[in-house]
C-alpha cells in the first residue's frame, strides 16, 4: 500500500495534516474569484464571435435573396414593402453588431503597480492581504461588468430577431412574385 499524507494506513480514515487556515479560504476565495472573472471574459469574446457570425449570416441572406430582385424593375407593393422591410431589418442589425464590437470599459484585470511599488519599499503584508485583496477586486469587476454584458446579450437577441424578421421578408417578397 502508498503511503499518503492524508490517509492513515493503519485506519485508512482521513486524517488530517493541518487545520484549514484563513489563508486557506482566502486562496480559495481568491481561485473561484478569478475562475468567474476570466469566464465573464470569455462569455464576452464568444458573444463578440457569435455577434459576427450573425452578421455574416445576415450578409448572405440578403445577398442570396438581393440578386433576385436586382434586374427586376416591375414589383408589387407587397414585394416593394417586404424587402424595404428586409433592408432595414439588415441595417439594424448591423448597428446592434456594431454596438457589440464597439470598445467599452471593462474591468478583467488589475494593476499591480501599488502592490509592486509597496513591495520595492520594503512594506511588509501577509498573503492573505494580497488574496482577499485581489478576491474582493474581481467580485467587483465582474459586478461591474454584469450590467454591460446583460446589455450586449440584449442587443444579440434584437440582432437574431432582426435576421429572422429579413428572412421572413426576402421569403415573402420571393413568394409574392
Amino acid at each position: 500500500m502508498t503511503r499518503c499524507a492524508h490517509w492513515s494506513e493503519a485506519t485508512l480514515k482521513p486524517r488530517p495534516t493541518r487545520e484549514l487556515q484563513f489563508v486557506d479560504v482566502a486562496e480559495l476565495l481568491h481561485n473561484e474569484a478569478l475562475r468567474l472573472l476570466v469566464q465573464q471574459e470569455d462569455e464576452l469574446t464568444a458573444l463578440r464571435t457569435r455577434a459576427v457570425a450573425i452578421l455574416s449570416a445576415a450578409g448572405l441572406v440578403n445577398g442570396l435573396f438581393g440578386v433576385k430582385f436586382a434586374g427586376k424593375h416591375h414589383f408589387t407593393t407587397g414585394q416593394v414593402v417586404s424587402i424595404r422591410v428586409a433592408v432595414v431589418s439588415f441595417g439594424v442589425m448591423a448597428a446592434c453588431v456594431i454596438a457589440i464590437e464597439w470598445p467599452r470599459e471593462f474591468r478583467l484585470a488589475e494593476s499591480l503597480g501599488q502592490w509592486l511599488t509597496a513591495l520595492d519599499a520594503g512594506e511588509k503584508r501577509r498573503p492573505i492581504d494580497y488574496l482577499y485583496h485581489f478576491a474582493r477586486q474581481y467580485t467587483e469587476f465582474r459586478e461591474y461588468n454584469r450590467p454591460k454584458i446583460d446589455a450586449l446579450y440584449r442587443l444579440f437577441t434584437a440582432s437574431c430577431v432582426l435576421l429572422g424578421a429579413q428572412v421572413l421578408c426576402w421569403g415573402l417578397s420571393a413568394a409574392l412574385t
